[in-house]
């Protein structure tokens, strides 16, 4: 590589013969060369890092914010729970859930009526709460709930 550099350097000065000038310009580009791909490689290093970090650090946040969604809607969850419970507060009596006069309607609005939903049915899975056994949402679901056993 040296060679053809310093053989360069000699035909661009119109001359024939290779000199000792031309072989430590030769030896000096180089060495310039090659620190410049050491910084382009280190550089390229460093920005791999950061990007590393950040995306660490995105993974992190994201792990926070999922974690307090999950306690936010658990916490909804169990809500909604018990407005249902108070909303079907005489054991014994069906509730109607569906249908323009049903409880998601009246009582539920907009997002939260699906919530209410998986509430209904974490109830239901409890046994707190007693399904007629009609195919829900589709038809007019009625719910009773359970009365609650006294303490001995």
């Amino acid at each position: 590589m040296l060679a053809r550099a310093a053989a360069l350097l000699a035909i661009l000065d119109g001359r024939m013969l290779v000199e000792t000038g031309d072989w430590e310009l030769a030896s000096t580009l180089f060495a310039c060369s090659l620190a410049v791909q050491i910084d382009a490689r280190d550089w390229a290093r460093d920005v791999e890092a950061e990007k590393a970090e950040a995306r660490a650090s995105a993974a992190v946040a994201l792990a926070v914010v999922t974690a307090s969604a999950v306690d936010e809607r658990a916490d909804t969850l169990e809500r909604l729970r018990n407005r249902l419970l108070g909303y079907l507060s005489e054991p014994g009596v069906p509730a109607l859930w569906t249908g323009d006069n049903g409880l998601r309607r009246r009582k539920f609005k907009g997002a939260e009526r699906a919530m209410a939903d998986r509430a209904l049915e974490s109830l239901v899975n409890a046994g707190a709460v007693v399904f007629d056994g009609k195919r829900w949402p589709e038809h007019e679901a009625r719910f009773t709930a359970q009365p609650v056993p006294a303490a001995a």
